[in-house]
């Protein structure tokens, strides 16, 4: 007979099996919500990469939607849209599943193959993962078709879009080269040719006075800084300028590198380099810099206000290289801006500015933008992005050579049209007067002659 007593103890036996069972269950259901907790944290960086995922496979890749399938498998179409929003075409944010593979999938990877085999024919630089370009892009891509025809006689190559997008997965490095400039590309092509027209002959004439004024303008460059060398001239500054572009979370900003060559008795080759950043403050309120005239003129203000060689050293000469951009330098507002220092700093000093031949700049200025963009993605791996402009200022590893500085607003004086120069392109060396005079020649080579002298007109 069972007793209230054999109750009472069965109860209680139970009672502690229950209480293990939800104790139990307790941890499983904290381990399943920490569990659940990982598993959302890795969707979420899943969701934020899912284009980059995605993109690393060309388009027309079999492999595209069967990824897009499997990232967004167990979701209803309302969630996809919430979490994949970002990162997925309308297509995919309309529709509850994706499309199933092109038939054509497999050409387009065949095709995307072939193209990866026209890469290899450029080699990687020296320590380096990008590849060594010394063409045009319009002629990369005119080669691409060649070597697709020969390789693939009985299909189309790849549109231009498509192999533009395809090159953005590689590094790539377009290295200025004679063949680099269109002009110097003609004069190649009429040089192989046997019989020529008339127009022809006078086309190639016209192409080798540019590869003429080409070399005449570099020779001038390097004997500038030789003549300073070998005259061991403490009070000449040469100056090498061009713009570039920095970026900080993917907004561009407009930077003038200025390089800066004085006379150095210590140095091996006896030339002192300063290469001088000058960029925006950071001001969002402030509509977006241009890289126009104005800006030259506001950074070379500052230049002239801060810089220890123009502050501090009792220079007397002035030689400017640049190339001829339409837009900031080989301009009539510019020419005005170079009257005015002149008739500023007075009789004294001596303004001379050189533009190279078009489509040969020198590329000291691209070799700085080039350093300091390596420090600041070195320094953003350590430290995270830079957040504001003035933080390049900060950039410890950039060495004593190298400074930032930095402008609030462009020199609104040149943001004004101004009466055009006529024959402006024609000249390549300029000399500066006073405020409104300003001595020009055809080439470095007609230096010895007196020069054509100019009036702006007001």
């Amino acid at each position: 007979m069972i007793t209230p007593a054999d109750i009472a103890a069965w109860c209680c036996r139970h009672r502690k099996q229950l209480d293990e069972l939800a104790k139990g269950h307790a941890r499983e259901q904290a381990e399943l919500q920490k569990e659940n907790m990982v598993l959302e944290a890795g969707l979420e960086r899943l969701c934020d990469n899912a284009d980059d995922a995605v993109d690393l496979l060309p388009r027309g890749d079999p492999l595209r939607p069967r990824m897009r399938l499997t990232l967004i498998r167990g979701f209803t179409s309302e969630q996809v849209r919430q979490r994949f929003a970002p990162a997925f075409s309308s297509f995919h944010l309309t529709h509850a599943q994706p499309r199933e593979p092109n038939a054509d999938a497999a050409h387009f990877v065949a095709e995307y193959a072939l193209l990866r085999q026209y890469f290899e024919q450029y080699p990687r630089g020296s320590k380096h993962n990008y590849r060594v370009v010394n063409c045009t892009r319009q002629q990369f891509y005119d080669r691409y078709c060649d070597f697709h025809t020969r390789a693939s006689p009985q299909t189309e190559p790849l549109s231009q879009a498509s192999v533009r997008r395809y090159m953005e997965g590689f590094h790539w490095r377009f290295e200025k080269h004679p063949l680099f400039c269109p002009y110097c590309d003609s004069l190649h092509n009429l040089e192989a040719m046997e019989d020529r027209t008339a127009a022809q002959d006078m086309e190639m004439a016209r192409l080798l006075a540019h590869q003429r004024l080409y070399l005449k303008q570099r020779e001038y460059y390097h004997a500038t800084l030789q003549e300073m060398v070998d005259a061991e001239d403490t009070n000449r500054v040469v100056a090498v300028q061009d713009f570039s572009t920095f970026f900080i979370d993917k907004g561009a900003i407009p930077v003038l590198i200025v390089t800066l060559y004085t006379y150095d008795p210590v140095a091996l080759d006896h030339l002192m380099r300063k290469y001088c950043y000058i960029m925006p403050t950071t001001d969002r309120t402030r509509p977006r810099m241009k890289n126009n005239t104005a800006f030259v003129a506001a950074a070379w203000n500052k230049l002239f206000a801060t810089e220890y060689t123009f502050t501090d050293m009792q220079w007397n000469r002035l030689d400017i290289f640049s190339d001829g951009g339409p837009k900031h330098f080989k301009t009539t507002a510019h020419v005005h801006y170079w009257c005015r220092v002149k008739q500023q700093l007075g009789h004294d000093h001596t303004i001379r500015y050189t533009f190279f031949a078009p489509h040969h700049g020198e590329n000291v200025c691209d070799a700085a933008s080039h350093h300091a963009q390596t420090v600041q993605r070195s320094y953003e791996a350590d430290h995270g992005p830079l957040r504001v402009n003035e933080d390049f200022g900060n950039l410890e590893q950039l060495g004593a050579s190298r400074e930032f500085f930095f402008i609030e607003r462009p020199a609104a004086r040149y943001l004004r049209k101004f009466k055009t120069l006529a024959g402006i392109k024609q000249y390549f060396v300029m000399q500066f007067i006073d405020w409104r005079t300003v001595r020009c020649w055809g080439s470095a080579q007609e230096l010895d002659r007196a020069g054509t002298e100019r009036v702006l007109r007001a």
